[in-house]
C-alpha cells in the first residue's frame, strides 16, 4: 500500500482536528451558495431521505455505465433500491422521480437496444453538481492533512466520479452515525429544506465559540434562518418553536430581537455527521487512488457508450 492509504483520515481523527468546525463552515457555505445559483437542482440534497435516495439513484446509474452491474436506473430498480435500504415509502420514490423528471434533473430516454424499455438518465447539470459535492469535500480533506484528492479527481475524470459515487453511497447508507444522527441534529434532518437550515446555523456560528453551552450566531429571526428556502411559514415557525423548546436554539434575548444561539450538541452532531462523511469519502478515494491509474469505464459496450456520451459531456 502506498502512503496515501497508509494516512487514510478516520472519523475521531477528522472529528479531533482543532480546524474542523472553521473547515466545515466554509464547506456548508458552498453548499448555500449552490442553492442561491441553482436551487431546484440544490433541493436534491435538502433533507435526509432526498439526500440519501438521490444517491441511491446515481449510484445505480454509474454502476451500469461503469460496466459494474447489469441493470441500470430504471424506475423500478430506484424503488426497489430505496425501499429495501430503509429510506422512504415507494410512493415518496415516485414522487421524487416525479419531480426531479419535471425540473428536467434527470430524463428518460429510450434504451438503446430494447426500445421496449426505458432509461433514466442524469442531466449533464446534475452530474456536474455532484461531481462539485464530491470535490467540495475533497477540498475539506486536503485542508484538514495538506493532500492533493482534489487534484487527483480532477485529473481522472470522467472515470473517477462514476467510479467513487457508488462507494461513497453504500458508505453513506450503511454507517450508523449518518443513518441514526444524534436527536439534537434529528429534529431537521427530515424537514423539507433540513439540512439547508442547518447548513446556514452553522454558517452563522462566530469564529471562536469557546466553551459555551450555547453558542453565538449573527442570526436574529427566524424569517432570517429560513429566507429563500422552499418552506410555509408555518411549517418552519413549528417546527423553529420546537427546536427552542427542546433546547436546539433560542435567543439571548427578546425573541427575534437579539442574536439567536443555538446547542453545543446540535453543532457536535452536525460535525459527527461531517467526519463520519469524509471519512467514508477518503477511504474510497484511497482505495482508488491506490489503484492508479485508474480504471476507464467500459467503452465496447454500444448502450454503456450511448450512456457514457450523455452522462459525462465533458469527458
Amino acid at each position: 500500500m502506498c502512503d496515501y492509504v497508509s494516512n487514510i483520515l478516520t472519523s475521531p481523527a477528522i472529528r479531533q482536528h482543532p480546524g474542523l468546525l472553521s473547515l466545515i463552515k466554509g464547506q456548508s457555505g458552498a453548499l448555500l451558495g449552490v442553492h442561491q445559483e441553482r436551487p431546484r437542482l440544490a433541493t436534491i440534497f435538502s433533507s435526509q431521505d432526498r439526500w440519501l435516495i438521490a444517491h441511491v439513484g446515481l449510484a445505480l446509474h454509474f454502476q451500469y455505465v461503469t460496466g459494474a452491474a447489469q441493470e441500470g436506473l430504471s424506475a423500478a430498480n430506484f424503488i426497489k433500491n430505496v425501499t429495501h435500504h430503509g429510506i422512504t415509502s415507494k410512493n415518496t420514490a415516485v414522487a421524487f422521480l416525479n419531480e426531479m423528471t419535471q425540473y428536467g434533473v434527470i430524463s428518460q430516454a429510450p434504451h438503446p437496444n430494447d426500445k421496449r424499455m426505458r432509461v433514466i438518465v442524469p442531466a449533464p447539470a446534475t452530474l456536474e453538481a455532484i461531481g462539485g459535492w464530491l470535490a467540495l469535500h475533497l477540498n475539506t480533506l486536503d485542508a484538514l492533512d495538506g493532500g492533493k484528492r482534489v487534484a487527483w479527481f480532477q485529473s481522472s475524470l470522467p472515470s473517477a466520479l462514476g467510479l467513487l459515487q457508488p462507494e461513497i453511497a453504500a458508505g453513506l447508507l450503511h454507517d450508523d452515525t449518518i443513518r441514526n444522527p444524534h436527536h439534537a441534529f434529528a429534529h431537521f434532518m427530515w424537514m423539507n429544506s433540513g439540512f439547508l437550515v442547518t447548513e446556514r446555523l452553522i454558517v452563522s456560528l462566530e469564529n471562536d465559540p469557546g466553551t459555551k453551552t450555547r453558542l453565538p450566531t449573527s442570526l436574529v429571526s427566524a424569517t432570517e434562518l429560513t429566507a429563500g428556502f422552499n418552506l410555509s411559514r408555518s411549517h418552519s415557525a413549528r417546527k423553529i418553536n420546537e427546536a427552542e423548546e427542546l433546547g436546539i436554539l433560542g435567543w439571548s434575548g427578546t425573541k427575534g430581537r437579539s442574536p439567536m444561539w443555538i446547542s453545543r450538541d446540535f453543532v457536535s452532531s452536525f460535525l459527527d455527521i461531517q467526519a463520519a462523511k469524509l471519512a467514508i469519502i477518503d477511504r474510497v478515494v484511497a482505495a482508488h487512488k491506490s489503484a492508479e491509474p485508474p480504471v476507464r469505464m467500459d467503452r465496447d459496450n454500444a448502450v454503456r457508450t450511448q450512456l457514457l456520451e450523455r452522462a459525462f459531456p465533458y469527458s
